[in-house]
């Protein structure tokens, strides 16, 4: 845990943020794809709560593409077999 290493966390914000439950219960999410970085995953982890967070929002995909809403590139992520290519466990 963080506070093994001497370490303390603290998230400031405006007001409170929505439940996980509240999350869960929104039938259209966000469709933007937020990208967490395994150290992230780790900082999430040794705080307690990636667990909560993993349970509500974060399944593994299988293919993506990226474009620019003001332009016409874009890049696609994905295998041709359909097999997932990323997960939140990895």
């Amino acid at each position: 845990p963080l506070s093994a290493a001497g370490r303390r966390l603290a998230v400031l914000e405006v007001r409170a943020p929505p439940s996980l439950a509240d999350v869960a219960a929104i039938e259209a999410p966000d469709l933007r794809v937020f990208a967490i970085t395994p150290s992230s995953v780790a900082t999430l982890k040794a705080a307690g709560v990636w667990d909560a967070i993993e349970a509500v929002r974060a399944p593994a995909f299988g293919s993506m593409q990226v474009w620019d809403a003001a332009g016409d590139g874009h890049v696609t992520f994905g295998d041709p077999t359909g097999a997932a290519v990323a997960s939140s466990s990895s």
